[in-house]
């Protein structure tokens, strides 16, 4: 909760996290983070960022890529101070965030091309903005129904768009992990930044990596709703591990 009393032009944001590495792999290559924290004097005014990544890459270049993503976001996102639309500073710290992580990749000839998906959510008083590379996610729960605000950047999603293969069929398609974009994989990258959204007081984001695409919509949309924002993050991990916890968990 702000410490601050929220006034008519501010809403005040409550948020819950978890992360887990799940059912079947050994490291969690998951990052998350809420800017600017309590530990770091961002000075960004009332401005925040919730961020998800999900690392690519073994022997932890996964870990190392997710996590630099979300440090150079932060940072990029604070120094510029264009006073340019919130959707245009998000694309250039992701952007910034990219050619670092693929700058890293290749530092030192390392044989192991490391990479990131990234899903960024910007708070401004009463607007908001999201920034997004992979198959992270975004929803918006507002009125009593759930809104995935995000394209999954794979494979297998732009065969669902295309009509060639249904909802059913994508969700146990054997390359429905196979990323189209993804942050560090080249030079540049294509970042979607959706319109500004204009809060209400009850609205609800749901952020989270593909780990948690084994939950229903319906099933996250009861959570969220039931439970405050902390205990609802830890069931949604459950829920996940539960349906087998294919991959890392963030929500």
């Amino acid at each position: 909760m702000n410490p601050e009393t929220p006034t008519p032009s501010r809403i005040a944001v409550t948020f819950g996290a978890a992360t887990d590495v799940g059912m079947r792999r050994r490291e969690n290559q998951d990052a998350w983070a809420h800017l600017p924290s309590a530990a770091v004097p961002y000075g960004i005014g009332d401005e925040e960022l919730f961020i998800v990544a999900d690392g690519m890459g073994g022997h932890s270049r996964g870990q190392e890529a997710s996590g630099l993503a979300i440090r150079i976001i932060g940072d990029v996102f604070r120094a510029d101070s264009s006073g340019g639309p919130l959707g245009e500073r998000l694309r250039r710290a992701v952007a910034e965030a990219n050619r670092a992580v693929f700058d890293r990749s290749r530092a030192g000839g390392a044989p192991e091309v490391m990479g990131t998906t990234c899903t960024v959510l910007a708070l401004d008083e009463r607007k908001a903005v999201i920034a997004h590379v992979g198959d992270s996610r975004a929803y918006l729960v507002r009125d009593g129904s759930i809104r995935q605000i995000t394209h999954d950047h794979t494979q297998v999603a732009e065969l669902e768009r295309e009509g060639i293969i249904t909802a059913e069929q994508a969700l146990n398609h054997p390359r429905r992990s196979v990323l189209t974009r993804g942050l560090g994989v080249g030079p540049e990258v294509e970042v979607d930044v959706s319109s500004t959204l204009a809060l209400r007081d009850d609205d609800l984001f749901v952020l989270c990596s593909d780990g948690l695409l084994s939950v229903p919509a319906q099933i996250i949309l009861e959570t969220v709703t039931t439970l405050d924002p902390p205990v609802a993050a830890a069931r949604l991990i459950a829920l996940a591990n539960e349906n087998g916890g294919p991959a890392n968990i963030t929500a």
